[in-house]
């Protein structure tokens, strides 16, 4: 997870999983309103062998106003 801090991201926490076949990963993390953060994701898929055959990434961002 991601906070924006004008001109970048500053990395707040991380989280990692894995698994055989599906891989799901579900985390809170309290957070400051006022404030756009993100969660970004890497993903990485291997073959039986452990060949890497495809890597991807994909972000959301949500702004949390201040009350």
């Amino acid at each position: 997870m991601q906070r924006n801090s004008g001109s970048s991201w500053v990395t707040l926490k991380t989280w990692t999983t894995s698994a055989d076949r599906y891989a799901s990963l579900t985390q809170t993390h309290t957070v400051s309103s006022g404030y756009t953060y993100r969660v970004y994701t890497t993903f990485r898929i291997y073959n039986s062998a452990g060949t890497l055959l495809e890597t991807g990434t994909n972000s959301k961002s949500v702004y949390f106003p201040s009350n």
